[in-house]
């Protein structure tokens, strides 16, 4: 092999080298314990602890939207629709008050069960899919263009039709719990997804659609254990990232998957983190919407308990490394701390102050959030005393505990190695 060939081999292997190392999978979020350094492709590996977090409140909806159950955010008002036996109306609300300043009516057609709202750069789609009972065989999907409705007034605007099945229901009795019912979706730049409903199994399927007007069989295309019934969607197309609003069967406690460093529709292929809600137990979320790149609005239709109202939430705080939250925190705060070092198998030592006297629910969670250990205490008002729980055998890695009452949620997360 003459020098010229032996330089060129080398040249070859070298950038091969450099390729081979450049393309590393593995998690990519430096956030999480099983970060790899030299990730540069993430393969969804990324496992994150029990989040939880109390989104402040925003605003209360007016009477006339109080079944609210869908957001989209366009011409920097939120839009939102009432559910079943509602007019056929899309409400614009302001952003600051929450009063209704907008109305839109569709045109010729009916509010069967309208759940849904999306939208791309040319319509707004209305999704008329709600099927609490199974029985539903008229499910459709509205598609409103954008220049269509007015800046300001009110006005009657026409749609175009999509209308679908699922490949995969085949009775259609009257039934409540199963796995047909749908209330969000959303719009790609080819498609939409829609996120089912299952009371059954609280698991979520995603169908694909054409955004054309006419008749289709919905594609099946994934399954995913959402732990809970969605009802929500929101998809940042510029950011690449999904969220989905929900909240567990039953007992009604909110939470959001967010979904990001997904390709292509393989939604649940990338980073999956979901946030509780506990102390908004018994609230119903059924909106979700992107506001700006990090700021999204949650809503929740009125209940036998609570009233119809509007939620804030940054994301920042788990996207963004150098994100810093504004802390108002005074003395006087409830608060709990982890004393020493946890070890399996041994006690854990909480330092509790300013706990007000009631009763608590303790959990033990797993970075998977499956429950470790869970029980119920009802001290008098706690302040600078430890509290002492055994713990049971743990393998290495990262747990969470969460003292949770009606009026606090406080949370730390442990390690054990």
């Amino acid at each position: 092999m003459n020098l010229s060939c032996k330089i060129l081999l080398t040249i070859i292997l070298e950038v091969c080298f450099v390729k081979l190392h450049a393309q590393c999978n593995g998690c990519n979020d430096p956030q999480v314990r099983n970060f790899t350094t030299n990730a540069t492709e993430n393969d969804g590996s990324c496992k994150y602890p029990f989040t939880d977090f109390n989104p402040p409140f925003d605003f209360s909806l007016p009477e006339i939207v109080t079944e609210s159950s869908s957001l989209v955010f366009f011409r920097d008002r939120l839009w939102t629709t009432n559910d079943s036996g509602g007019k056929p109306v899309i409400y614009a609300l302001d952003t600051l008050t929450g009063q209704v300043v907008q109305e839109i009516t569709v045109a010729h057609v009916k509010n069967v069960d309208w759940e849904e709202l999306t939208m791309d750069h040319d319509y707004l789609y209305i999704g008329d899919f709600g099927n609490n009972s199974g029985s539903r065989t008229d499910l459709k999907i509205y598609k409103v263009l954008l220049n269509e409705i007015p800046i300001e007034k009110k006005d009657t605007v026409h749609a175009g039709i999509i209308t679908f099945t699922y490949p995969d229901q085949k009775s259609f009795d009257r039934n409540f719990n199963h796995n047909f019912d749908c209330e969000a979706f959303v719009a790609t730049e080819d498609s939409l997804y829609l996120f089912s409903k299952n009371r059954e199994d609280q698991q979520t399927k995603v169908y694909s659609l054409p955004k054309q007007a006419g008749n289709y069989v919905a594609d099946l295309k994934t399954t995913f254990d959402a732990r809970g019934l969605i009802t929500g969607a929101a998809y940042n197309m510029e950011e690449n990232e999904l969220a989905l609003v929900g909240y567990v069967q039953n007992i009604y406690t909110p939470f959001v998957w967010l979904l990001s460093e997904f390709q292509s529709d393989d939604f649940f292929g990338g980073n999956k983190r979901r946030i509780d809600f506990p102390n908004l137990i018994s609230v119903q979320t059924e909106g979700i919407c992107f506001v700006k790149e990090d700021k999204m609005k949650i809503s929740a239709e009125r209940s036998r308990t609570t009233g119809a109202r509007v939620f804030d939430l940054d994301i920042a705080r788990w996207n963004d490394l150098s994100y810093k939250p504004e802390r108002h925190k005074h003395s006087h705060d409830p608060s709990m701390q982890i004393v020493g070092k946890p070890e399996s198998k041994a006690k854990l030592t909480l330092l509790l102050c300013n706990i007000p006297k009631g009763s608590y629910r303790i959990d033990v969670t797993d970075f998977q959030e499956s429950i470790i250990k869970q029980f119920t205490i009802e001290p008098d008002r706690l302040h600078g005393k430890s509290f002492e729980i055994d713990l049971p055998e743990l393998v290495e890695g990262t747990y969470s505990i969460s003292l949770i009452s009606s009026k606090v949620m406080l949370s730390e997360t442990f390690v054990i190695e």
